[in-house]
């Protein structure tokens, strides 16, 4: 495994991510080669694999090395792909890419029940909105910009905060959804969001 990083569970939690981000698209390779570097320069005797990763001249190369590293599928934490999503959204990808992305991802990353559920709700209401069935899609862009920004605060950069930041995003999801299940009782004409 890597030597020189200071928690082995961080070092096979940040390969796994960079591998799935780099695979996606989520994180660039330029961002992959300067983690690598920061830890080669930071490092007396950097890992070997980070020496390689920082010489990778493709993304594929990238995605072998992370791959071979980590020898076998280590789960990938979904808030951080999410947090990479929003800032996908924000810096102007297209809805459709976003929407394949996150539904691209679900096998290899750890979500609760309700992300789930929101990732499923989002890809069908994307599907729907996108053959002119039911919807538009500034109400599903609106959505996910909803769903996304409870992921807002989550980089590659900050893993050390991830735990913080995840219980923080678990009561912001779950006001979320009161608010949604609110809005839908007030439709259907249920006074009571707990119902239904």
């Amino acid at each position: 495994m890597i030597r020189n990083m200071e928690d082995p569970r961080e070092g096979r939690e940040l390969l796994a991510l960079f591998k799935v981000g780099l695979a996606s698209g989520l994180i660039k390779r330029e961002e992959a080669t300067a983690w690598a570097d920061g830890i080669i320069l930071r490092e007396p005797e950097p890992d070997i694999l980070f020496i390689e990763l920082s010489l990778a001249k493709t993304t594929d190369e990238a995605v072998t090395l992370l791959g071979e590293c980590l020898r076998s599928e280590a789960p990938v934490n979904g808030m951080v792909l999410l947090g990479l999503l929003h800032r996908s959204l924000m810096e102007g990808e297209d809805l459709g890419v976003i929407v394949r992305t996150m539904y691209g991802v679900m096998d290899v990353a750890e979500f609760t029940e309700l992300e789930r559920g929101y990732i499923y709700q989002l890809n069908d209401g994307y599907d729907l909105a996108s053959e002119k069935i039911w919807g538009t899609i500034p109400k599903v862009r609106q959505d996910m910009e909803e769903f996304l920004s409870v992921y807002s605060d989550f980089t590659w950069q900050n893993h050390g905060l991830w735990e913080t930041l995840g219980k923080k995003a678990d009561q912001a999801l779950k006001e979320l959804e009161r608010e949604y299940r609110a809005v839908a009782a007030r439709a259907t004409g249920n006074g009571d969001p707990t119902q239904g």
